[in-house]
């Protein structure tokens, strides 16, 4: 399921090199702590909430990525982002799961421009 790619030592090293002081570390120790499940943290779940429903009001032009399977932003939400976002243009780039943006950044890249000329 979905796209594995093997990494060399070298691109393992790129990742780890932004993390390899442990203060550093913080933002991703943090950010699992405040993904908002079952509204909470109350906090997270109204900001996320408010920035939402004020994208589905705003005309501003949106586009929105996804691969397939993919996780997050399967093919149900992709569906609801459609019927609830105006404006809104989406690309599927193919096969991938999470980290899109290595799964064809060059479609994604010709696609951004493409939509971008087009605004």
């Amino acid at each position: 399921m979905g796209v594995h790619r093997e990494l060399s030592d070298v691109s393992m090293d790129n990742y780890r090199k932004p993390f390899l002081d442990p203060t550093s570390r913080e933002p991703v120790w943090r950010w699992p702590q405040e993904v908002p499940i079952d509204g909470e943290p109350a906090n997270v779940h109204a900001a996320i909430t408010d920035y939402a429903q004020k994208l589905q009001e705003s005309e501003i032009p949106k586009i929105l990525f996804y691969a397939q399977p993919g996780m997050i932003t399967q093919g149900p939400v992709v569906e609801w982002s459609k019927q609830a976002f105006k404006n809104l243009t989406t690309v599927d780039i193919g096969p991938g799961m999470h980290y899109v943006q290595e799964d064809n950044p060059h479609k994604i890249g010709t696609e951004l421009a493409k939509w971008y000329r087009g605004l």
